[in-house]
């Protein structure tokens, strides 16, 4: 925006992002005031830094030219035909209105599901308004998971101790304004897939398996990410080598399950080897960990200096804690810092 000053009252005005004495002068409306704005349009058909010039004159005097410089970014423009039918052939009972772009979006959240334990239950049941069993226990205390496919059956239902009905979805505008349900990140633990035969689960039942067949294939169409967490025969000693090794058997489990190449690590068990280990992994391009390691940051996503590659950072990753853990949580502590990191967050997208 260039400010421009003139003593009296403007009468015509002229802009231009070459030589300004070749522009045309132009009226400027009666009703202009100190606080009125003048939108000029150019063509330009490449990025770089543009200069604009602009300048006022009444009947008798001309401003002095004041100029300004922006770094402009050139995008491709794209012309699309859509073809519109109406059942009564009458072309005026057809509307159609495209949504400005809003980017207007501050935030970027994610929400891992730990060990891929019931995100069926307590995750994507809550995000799409569906029934949320909070207590899902039999008889002697021994706790279940809820999955997909059991709604409707009474043999299941009769060990819901408790439920709850959400009122809406959990869902976000995207920057065309359209409603988008949030999605999760499941952290796996892939062996938790399968039953001792190595065969998939289909249905599921008890404490295991953490995630069935259908409810894998439901969540990757939806749109849910899966990440690594515990791999199979890891070991505390182990060396890159046999590290490597056992993600690509954690891969191969993964494929067979969800038909999805994971490429994000959630650490497990709060084991900071995994972060060496991990950087000199070529499969992992990026991690989340819990704390405890100076490699371990929290990452502002509008910050032009992030990066969010394995090798630059791991993401802090804000775990669940004090009374959040138990069933009757009422102080939701951990709630209160999370959206005060969310608060930071966006302070920072504020002023970048």
């Amino acid at each position: 925006m260039i400010f421009a000053e003139h003593l009296g009252t403007p009468t015509q005005c002229r802009y231009s992002d070459t030589d300004i004495t070749k522009a045309l002068w132009q009226p400027i409306p009666d009703n202009f005031t100190k606080t009125s704005e003048i939108v000029a349009d150019f063509a330009w058909e490449s990025s770089g830094l543009k200069t604009i010039y602009v300048q006022l004159r009444d009947s008798e005097v001309e401003s002095v030219v004041k100029s300004d410089s922006i770094e402009y970014l050139h995008t491709a423009a794209y012309k699309y035909t859509v073809e519109l039918s109406s059942p009564t052939h009458t072309p005026a009972a057809v509307q159609a209105s495209i949504p400005v772009l809003k980017y207007d979006k501050k935030l970027a959240f994610s929400y891992v599901t730990d060990d891929s334990n019931s995100p069926y239950q307590y995750i994507f049941s809550r995000i799409n308004k569906r029934m949320v069993p909070r207590r899902f226990k039999l008889p002697d205390g021994r706790a279940m998971i809820w999955h997909f496919g059991m709604e409707g059956k009474p043999s299941e239902e009769q060990y819901i101790g408790e439920k709850y009905y959400p009122t809406q979805p959990l869902q976000y505008t995207d920057g065309a304004g359209i409603p988008k349900r949030y999605t999760s990140s499941v952290a796996c633990w892939f062996e938790k897939f399968y039953k001792s035969d190595g065969s998939f689960e289909e249905t599921g039942g008890g404490m295991f398996p953490w995630i069935t067949k259908p409810e894998a294939e439901l969540y990757r169409d939806f749109g849910f990410s899966f990440m690594f967490h515990d791999l199979p025969d890891y070991t505390t000693s182990c060396t890159q080598t046999e590290f490597n090794d056992s993600v690509n058997k954690a891969i191969d489990l993964a494929v067979r399950a969800t038909g999805v190449k994971p490429y994000a690590m959630a650490e497990p068990n709060g084991d900071h080897r995994y972060i060496t280990l991990c950087q000199g992994n070529p499969n992992i391009y990026t991690m989340c960990a819990q704390g405890g390691d100076s490699r371990i940051q929290k990452a502002y996503l509008f910050n032009p200096t992030n990066s969010l590659s394995v090798q630059d950072i791991v993401v802090q990753r804000l775990f669940a804690y004090g009374s959040d853990l138990t069933e009757d949580a009422t102080d939701v502590e951990y709630a209160r810092a999370l959206l005060a990191d969310l608060a930071a967050q966006q302070a920072l997208a504020d002023e970048t």
